[in-house]
């Protein structure tokens, strides 16, 4: 058994981590919006701009109403945008005002972020102060002024208000997250769910909802890679030229950077966290409809989107979330282009915001814009100062240089299948480039040659095989990945177990650990290794097996497909 270190520093780590960046730019427009949803936001944005423009709705309204205008591209010089701005920011002139108390402030730190969060730094300071100093000692808010244990609500949009805080760079002590996490798993029922106001239930279908997000966002800003947070006295670890394209080991216990201003050390367990997350997103699995069975029916959309982009979720149970929940709302868009839910406040204004904050995906693309998804042996430090035309880019250890691909992509497979391993690194990094930032459409013609090099005995040529595979698109390939978990080689394994993240949009990969090695001292001996390795293996092989037998095209049920069947590419 071949068991190699953990991490993929290799070519190997390169081919996850400059997949994954791909992945991450891909998500700023949707793959699944059509023409007749980008119309329907078109026609909402025009009826928010109406209304805004007519002096209705409240102040919080309004801020609602403007964010998700700019979520949707209107620029903050819209007239209907600006007059918000400007109300928003004579508010925090001083010490801040909200409009709406907790749920302003959370909306309108948003607001501020999405716009220009330098020039808005000062205001967006003075709203983190009003918020940290309303959570509770419990961990979670309520309504200022009133005695009560906690709003599950109104705390998803203070923990809203404290991401984007610090996503811009402003100090979030990690003490809130922390305090406001542990409420959460001391308050979530037994059945994985939660109420507004904990301890009265039953669990609602919104609170869990919001639960299982702001758990899911609590878990990415205390354990953004699975180490500590970044505290004041750590030193910064010394910048690559540009800072991109550097692949991170995930398995070690390092003090990282959140990209988003937390400091100070968690006091709540990731175990504990995970096991409270997994419950609620269960929870939501076993009971998800595409409509709530509450009043607030918009908000409760607004609430799947976040949920679903904070736990990396395509689906809830068997539903396709934003496909059913696209077809409802297209369905549902008055003539005039607003939507209006359920409850009384879900008005014109407020209703319709929270619709193309749906349909345009507002959470994913902020997400997938500034946050590093943790998928496979490595993720990405870093991202900015990429050269314009990202085909040119070339990784030279730790230099950047610019150059273009050489060769189709079928005179690189070539080449691929004629290397020694060791000349492997130049030909596999010009495929990622090739695959990915030009040619991808061109995999389809190449994949009898991917499934043949997928069986290659050098580990190399396999692992960038099944790398190219998993980008095919081809759900009938999964079953070529699923015997890759098994391979010998741990690298190899885990680019497989990559792939399957890949092909089925399961980043989360089931909640399996990303590589085998995970946890274990850096001293392991090879038998600890060699039994982690295949313990995972186990757990992995049997979560995709059962994900593929609930999916798999209906020639392949009953024993009908085998994946050394040359044809089963065509059927």
């Amino acid at each position: 058994m071949r068991i190699t270190s953990p991490g993929i520093r290799s070519i190997g780590g390169f081919i996850v981590a400059f997949a994954v960046f791909s992945v991450c730019v891909s998500c700023a427009v949707p793959a699944d919006r059509t023409p007749e949803i980008d119309a329907a936001i078109r026609r909402g944005q025009d009826a928010l701009k109406r209304e805004l423009s007519d002096g209705g709705g409240r102040a919080g309204d309004r801020s609602l109403a403007a964010l998700a205008l700019v979520k949707t591209s209107v620029p903050a010089t819209d007239p209907a945008v600006a007059a918000v701005l400007q109300n928003v920011l004579s508010r925090c002139r001083t010490d801040y005002q909200p409009s709406n108390q907790y749920y302003a402030a959370g909306l309108e730190m948003m607001l501020l972020e999405s716009i220009d969060p330098k020039r808005y730094r000062n205001e967006m300071n003075s709203i983190l102060s009003y918020l940290l100093a309303g959570q509770r000692a419990h961990g979670a808010w309520y309504y200022p002024n009133q005695t009560g244990g906690g709003d599950t609500s109104i705390t998803q949009y203070a923990a809203l208000g404290l991401w984007s805080a610090g996503r811009s760079g402003l100090t979030v002590p990690s003490t809130a997250w922390s305090d406001l996490a542990r409420w959460h798993v001391a308050t979530q029922f037994r059945d994985g769910g939660f109420a507004y106001h904990p301890p009265q239930g039953p669990s609602k279908d919104t609170m869990c909802l919001a639960g299982a997000g702001t758990l899911a966002l609590a878990l990415r800003q205390l354990y953004p890679s699975g180490g500590r947070v970044k505290t004041p006295k750590d030193p910064m670890p010394a910048p690559k030229l540009f800072g991109v394209l550097e692949a991170v080991d995930l398995d070690e216990n390092n003090s990282v950077p959140t990209g988003g201003g937390v400091t100070g050390q968690a006091t709540i367990s990731k175990t504990d966290l995970e096991r409270s997350r997994s419950a609620a997103l269960a929870w939501i699995d076993r009971n998800y409809t595409t409509e709530s069975t509450t009043e607030w029916k918009l908000y409760y959309l607004y609430t799947v989107e976040r949920t679903a982009a904070f736990a990396d979720r395509d689906q809830f149970g068997d539903v396709d979330w934003y496909r059913d929940g696209a077809a409802h709302l297209l369905a549902s868009q008055k003539p005039d282009g607003t939507f209006i839910g359920g409850h009384r406040y879900e008005n014109e204004i407020v209703g319709t915001s929270f619709a193309i904050l749906f349909l345009s995906k507002a959470t994913a693309k902020a997400v997938g814009r500034r946050d590093v998804p943790t998928i496979g042996g490595g993720l990405l430090a870093g991202g900015r100062g990429l050269p314009t035309d990202l085909n040119e880019v070339r990784v030279d250890g730790s230099k950047i240089e610019t150059r273009k691909s050489t060769g189709p992509l079928d005179d690189l497979l070539s080449q691929l299948e004629r290397i020694d391993t060791g000349d492997a690194a130049a030909v596999q990094q010009a495929i990622v480039e090739k695959v990915r930032l030009a040619e991808p459409e061109k995999l389809i013609g190449e994949m009898d040659r991917l499934v043949r090099l997928a069986n290659d005995p050098r580990d190399e040529v396999r692992l960038t095989a099944f790398w190219a595979l998993a980008r095919s698109g081809k759900i009938r390939i999964a079953p070529l990945l699923i015997r890759g978990l098994s391979d010998d080689n741990a690298d190899v394994a885990i680019e497989a177990h990559n792939g399957l993240c890949v092909l089925s949009r399961r980043p989360d990969g089931f909640g399996l650990p990303a590589g085998p090695f995970a946890g274990l001292d850096e001293g392991a001996g090879d038998r600890l290794r060699a039994e982690a390795l295949r313990q995972w293996q186990s757990k992995s092989i049997k979560a995709w097996q059962d994900w593929y037998r609930r999916i798999q095209p209906y020639d392949q049920r009953d024993g009908l497909f085998e994946v050394d069947d040359p044809t089963f590419l065509t059927r």
